[in-house]
């Protein structure tokens, strides 16, 4: 097994801790919970009446808002799955080919 560099590493711990709390019960519940207040965030009947123009920084601020939690969540379920994909998983492989 070879050995990995130190940034591969950093890599491999924080996406195995990123595993185990996706995996973990809990992290469904509060993903849903996220999802369903990302959802809040979007319904734009939830607007207070306003003059159009403090309607419309609303608006925005709730765009800019649900954009970046939902960033979040992929970062952190694509991490997880990136990781899985690209970075050696130290078993050996025994693919032979000649060249």
């Amino acid at each position: 097994m070879e050995k990995l560099d130190d940034e591969t590493m950093r890599l491999k711990i924080i996406a195995k801790s990123l595993q185990e709390l996706i995996v973990h019960d809990g992290w469904a519940i509060a993903r849903d919970r996220l999802t369903n207040k990302i959802l809040e965030l979007q319904n734009a009947f939830a607007i207070d009446d306003k003059t159009p123009e403090e309607m419309f920084f609303d608006l925005r601020a709730r765009k800019i808002a649900t954009t970046i939690l939902f960033d979040w969540l992929k970062d952190i379920e694509g991490t997880v799955d990136q990781t899985e994909i690209n970075l050696p998983n130290g078993k050996a492989s025994y693919i032979l080919r000649e060249d």
